[in-house]
């Protein structure tokens, strides 16, 4: 996102308590450096700002949603992460002449990854693209009868892997509220430990 002049610093969320922010500013100074020795050109294409200092899961992730947002409503499953796709869909689109129906484009997240005080993804999302569509699936461990599970209300854990997206889907379908979802997870927790 910092390479195309997206203010991310202190913004991205993590998936532990203490978000290494000033690592995180390190190594994207590392990337953009080793990217400056090439070329400083800003005319790079998306694909190679990607290649050089990007994620591949980005490229397909984008292409997924610019062209399956002709034909069906697209929900790009992360926290800020999928900010950074989002930021590529605007690049990448503008070099393929290709439309992207924002109006069936949405990013949702845990409610933990939107709430979290160590990050912005409400104000990185607006940065990205200020009218995009975020959601954010509540999903509760507070009751939950495992600590394990509790520690994500408390910070520890934010990682969902998507979970969110999935979530915030079956939410909106209405397949199941937030303590049918806390006594499946837990059911399936059971046969983990």
């Amino acid at each position: 996102m910092s390479f195309y002049d997206i203010p991310a610093h202190s913004k991205v969320s993590s998936s532990m308590k203490d978000n290494a922010h000033k690592l995180k500013t390190e190594i994207v100074k590392k990337a953009h450096k080793a990217l400056n020795q090439k070329t400083m050109n800003k005319n790079l294409s998306p694909l190679e700002v990607v290649s050089a200092i990007g994620d591949s899961m980005q490229l397909i992730n984008a292409v997924l949603a610019i062209y399956l947002s002709d034909y069906i409503p697209v929900i790009l499953a992360g926290g800020t992460q999928m900010l950074a796709v989002v930021a590529f869909m605007i690049k990448l689109s503008e070099y393929l002449n290709k439309k992207i129906h924002w109006e069936k484009i949405s990013v949702c997240t845990t409610r933990w990854v939107y709430e979290d005080k160590t990050a912005d993804f409400k104000g990185l999302a607006k940065n990205v693209k200020k009218d995009l569509l975020v959601l954010s699936a509540d999903i509760d461990f507070n009751d939950s009868k495992y600590p394990g599970l509790r520690m994500y209300e408390e910070g520890l854990v934010k990682e969902g892997v998507g979970a969110g997206g999935l979530a915030g889907a079956g939410f909106i379908k209405g397949y199941f509220d937030k303590k049918i979802l806390l006594t499946e997870i837990e059911r399936l927790f059971e046969k983990m430990i």
